[in-house]
Order: structure tokens, then sequence, then C-alpha cells
């Protein structure tokens, strides 16, 4: 797993410049840059401090990953909506996710 393009990805999903990251996380906007550029290592306590500047638990930073296991080349050959849906839907919040789930759940009530 690449940490620092991981967070450069989190960041930029969710608008977030380097400089508001830095101010957020208690980190310098350089020390930030080289984690993303993968010119340093980032300990555990910087990226709890990431984590939480951004807005997601450090467990699921590293879960995300399992998620996109289940993306594969067949997928976005075989249902490229399906693979675009879970593309999106890695990039929602909880609350958005909770909410995504309700309106299925409603629009499918009368499939059984």
């Amino acid at each position: 797993m690449d940490i620092g393009k991981k967070i450069k990805h989190l960041r930029e999903s969710k608008n977030i410049s380097q400089t508001e990251l830095a101010k957020s996380s208690k980190l310098s906007q350089a020390f930030i840059s080289s984690i993303e550029n993968d010119h340093k290592r980032i300990s555990l306590n910087a990226l709890e401090k990431n984590c939480i500047a951004l807005k997601i638990d450090i467990v699921d930073f590293f879960i995300g990953d399992k998620k996109s296991l289940y993306l594969n080349d067949d997928m976005e050959k075989n249902n490229p909506e399906l693979f675009n849906l879970i593309i999106e839907l890695e990039k929602s919040s909880p609350n958005e996710i909770k909410k995504l789930r309700e309106f299925l759940k409603e629009i499918n009530k009368d499939r059984k």
C-alpha cells in the first residue's frame, strides 16, 4: 500500500488543499507534500493526525484498500455501471452511504 498516494487521493477527493490538511493535522505543508510524494515515511502518530483531519477512521484507512479488491478488470468490462458506483461509494461519507442504503431499500421493497 502506498500510504502517501492514499492520503493524497483522500485529500483531493474531499477538495482539501495540502495547506488545509497541514493546518487541520497540525503538521507542516512541506511534510504533507513529502509524504504524498513518497519522499518521507509517515509515523503512525502523523498518520492518525491526517486521518482525523480527513475525517476517516484509521482502521478504515487501511480496510478501504480491501474494498478495492472487489474491483477488477472483469467487473469494469462486464458491469461498468456497478464498477463506477463502487468507485463513487468509496468517496462517500458514512452518512451519505447510510442515506443511499435507505434509498435503495425503499425502491427495492416491492421486489420481493
